[in-house]
């Protein structure tokens, strides 16, 4: 009888022991729900079935899948950098559009840093001798309205602004060239709302005038 109650005992033993072995890591089925959150598949638990010996303890602190697929870019801070009129330029060509009544598929902007301001040009095509044209003429206009120089020229990496007329330009008239990292428009960002803007209401006059 002793030797069958210990046979027992152990027989319980492995049967906890089995079971505390059986529970499947929390990481397991964090990454078979999409790595979803803790507090989601503790709700999910609790709601379905099949998920008895699933543990709710993170076996480590940090997923490295998580880490790798879900960061993203800490947001740029607000600008509270002042400048006078016509000082800071930003610039920014958008398209191709549908063709015009004039054949022009481009807009190119200029938009004044220190009055928002902005001026737009309807080119036909983006190259950079147009481009350049432009901004002479909003260059001349400015200067000649407002009586400051421009001295500031900011715009995105596009090959229209690299040429070397262009850069031959700048230096002529000693206006200092700000050229954005690539991939980062928000560096250009008085530019880029700006052509938000501009799209946002040529769609909505389209749209209420009937015209496609």
């Amino acid at each position: 009888h002793l030797d069958s109650v210990e046979c027992s005992d152990e027989s319980k033993g492995n049967d906890s022991e089995a079971n505390s072995t059986s529970m499947e890591p929390f990481q397991l089925w964090h990454e078979r729900f999409g790595h979803q959150s803790m507090e989601k598949l503790k709700a999910t638990a609790k709601l379905t079935k099949g998920m008895d010996h699933a543990s709710m303890e993170m076996d480590k602190t940090m997923c490295e899948g998580c880490m790798l697929g879900k960061q993203s870019r800490k947001p740029f801070p607000a600008s509270t950098s002042k400048h006078e009129v016509a000082s800071l330029v930003h610039t920014d060509l958008v398209g191709p559009f549908p063709p015009s009544l004039f054949s022009n598929t481009y807009v190119l902007t200029f938009i004044d840093h220190g009055s928002r301001f902005a001026w737009c040009y309807f080119l036909p095509s983006k190259s950079s001798h147009e481009v350049l044209e432009s901004f002479k003429d909003y260059k001349s206009w400015i200067e000649r309205q407002t009586g400051s120089k421009v001295k500031i020229h900011r715009s995105d990496r596009g090959g229209e602004y690299l040429s070397t007329s262009y850069d031959q330009y700048l230096r002529e008239q000693g206006i200092t060239r700000q050229l954005t990292i690539r991939e980062t428009p928000e560096q250009n960002g008085v530019a880029e709302r700006s052509n938000r803007t501009f799209e946002e209401r040529i769609r909505a006059i389209l749209s209420t005038s009937n015209l496609p």
